[in-house]
């Protein structure tokens, strides 16, 4: 995703929500209607959503010049291994649903070596282990699907498994989930993460 394109973004009252961000003047400008329509966010929703996004803005500016997709302007993924513990700090502090949903889309577009030195960083595939479970039990069955379809591009080694329990979580959704796209994407999950522990 780049400059001036838009994310769907899901609050909690299970609708979705499109969140546009501007990122063409080096400031991040975003308007997430995360409230009922009839109420406007308040100021300090529009401030932490602005912080979120200027944060991104610079982790994901300073990686754009190895980017994917030409170099034309700032990408939505983190290319930079350096900048990888200033992601890991955003994912640490976020709780809001639609942001996490924002944050698993930068990690689906980040480099590969970017992505193997999250899983690898204490912490990290555990806490977006948890975020799973959040979308299962609080977010839109789309959602969640979004959620494991990132997974599938994590660069998954047993060790990573095996601490994060993403695995375990992965698994009893693709045998106890309701929705059949959600255990048709688990599956594919379990399918790929067997041939990474058996090479």
């Amino acid at each position: 995703m780049t400059v001036g394109e838009s994310a769907q973004g899901v609050e909690g009252n299970g609708s979705s929500d499109t969140t546009l961000v501007d990122l063409s003047n080096s400031t991040a400008t975003v308007v997430t209607p995360s409230a009922p329509v009839s109420e406007p966010p308040s100021r300090a929703q529009l401030s932490n959503d602005n912080n979120l996004f200027r944060k991104l803005f610079e982790i994901c500016t300073t990686s754009s010049s190895s980017s994917v997709g030409g170099g034309n302007g700032p990408q939505i993924g983190v290319m930079d291994v350096a900048r990888v513990p200033q992601l890991a700090d955003l994912i640490f502090q976020e709780s809001r649903l639609g942001e996490r949903l924002l944050l698993m889309t930068v990690l689906s577009h980040s480099s590969q070596e970017a992505l193997a030195s999250f899983i690898s960083a204490p912490n990290c595939l555990r806490t977006i282990n948890s975020w799973v479970v959040d979308f299962r039990d609080k977010g839109d069955p789309r959602d969640l699907l979004s959620a494991l379809r990132t997974l599938s591009v994590f660069p998954m080694d047993v060790d990573a498994l095996r601490n994060s329990g993403i695995g375990i979580t992965v698994g009893r959704l693709r045998k106890l989930g309701a929705d059949s796209e959600i255990r048709a994407a688990c599956s594919v999950l379990v399918e790929k993460w067997k041939g990474a522990v058996q090479a």
